[in-house]
């Protein structure tokens, strides 16, 4: 379940983000918004799964960032680690 908080945050990034570049909001690109992240903070792991099919210019990018970055950065969990050190010895 999205956050309450992280809810209010993906919108405001959202408003911030059409404000910036004086856009208009777009439904379908709210809907992607919304998809990603119920897909991204579902607790079922078969329901953690969204298709988003648009075209070219509808602003697909910025739809999985402004859900997903706002995810991320909630969930605490490093986004990187090291590898981890290979069995193989060179000689």
């Amino acid at each position: 379940m999205l956050d309450p908080e992280v809810k209010e945050t993906i919108q405001q990034g959202y408003r911030q983000f059409l404000k910036s570049r004086d856009l208009s909001p777009r439904l379908g690109q709210k809907q992607m918004i919304a998809a990603v992240a119920n897909a991204l903070t579902n607790t079922d792991p078969d329901k953690r799964v969204a298709v988003v099919e648009a075209g070219t210019g509808t602003g697909k990018t910025v739809g999985y960032l402004i859900a997903a970055l706002p995810i991320a950065r909630a969930s605490k969990r490093p986004w990187w680690s090291p590898p981890a050190p290979s069995p193989c010895k060179n000689s």
